[in-house]
């Protein structure tokens, strides 16, 4: 069974991917602020 820790950071990933394309360093830095939050 998938961690919710380790399919919570697929969805990170897989998200950070797609809006990297559009908006790029503003959301990757909104997303690395959220990582901090709840590791």
């Amino acid at each position: 069974m998938v961690s919710m820790k380790q399919r919570l950071t697929d969805t990170i990933r897989i998200f950070a991917r797609n809006v990297l394309q559009e908006k790029g360093l503003e959301v990757m830095m909104y997303g690395f602020l959220m990582m901090v939050k709840f590791s």
